[in-house]
């Protein structure tokens, strides 16, 4: 029988994410519970899974390192919800390990890179359906004027990328 750890993260009383490992690796994570229950009942449907939920706190330095990890993208492509994306969408998660912790780059260099200039909005998409936010850093492609979307809400995005850049320690989102 698979272990399966189910875990809300709370960074800094800000804002929870939604992880789900599988054999201590992780296979999903989410800002969205409702995209996390569906992803939970999928793995139910699929594996016969002994569940073990836990709840954590964690402190901004502890997110930054998180999201300094360097994974390769082989890591999570034995995933269930990786293998359960398009070939296209795999490409482009792919291409998202490369980007290096602190930089962006917009959705036209990444279907550029994909031989295809002109399927930036579909590399959006691809990206909104990232199954494993923040460890394959969809929140480090941007539009070619502007943020671009994010799943997570653009707040979050916008706070990512100054984390990233150093720019933000205080854990509060600005508005501006």
């Amino acid at each position: 029988m698979k272990k399966i750890s189910i875990i809300r993260t709370i960074v800094k009383n800000f804002f929870p994410f939604y992880q789900i490992l599988q054999n201590d690796k992780t296979v999903h994570l989410s800002f969205n519970n409702n995209k996390h229950e569906r992803a939970i009942k999928k793995l139910q449907q699929e594996f016969a899974a002994n569940l073990i939920f836990q709840e954590r706190q964690i402190s901004l330095a502890e997110l930054r390192d998180m999201l300094s990890l360097t994974e390769k993208f082989s890591d999570f492509s034995r995933s269930f919800f990786i293998s359960n994306g398009t070939r296209f969408q795999q490409l482009v998660w792919e291409q998202l390990c490369h980007i290096p912790f602190g930089e962006t780059v917009t959705y036209g260099n990444i279907a550029g890179k994909l031989g295809n200039k002109s399927l930036a909005r579909a590399v959006g998409q691809a990206c909104g359906a990232n199954p494993i936010a923040l460890l394959i850093p969809c929140h480090r492609v941007v539009g070619h004027s502007g943020l671009g979307g994010y799943t997570g809400g653009l707040e979050i995005k916008k706070y990512l990328l100054e984390l990233e850049a150093g720019q933000n320690e205080s854990g509060m989102i600005r508005s501006e």
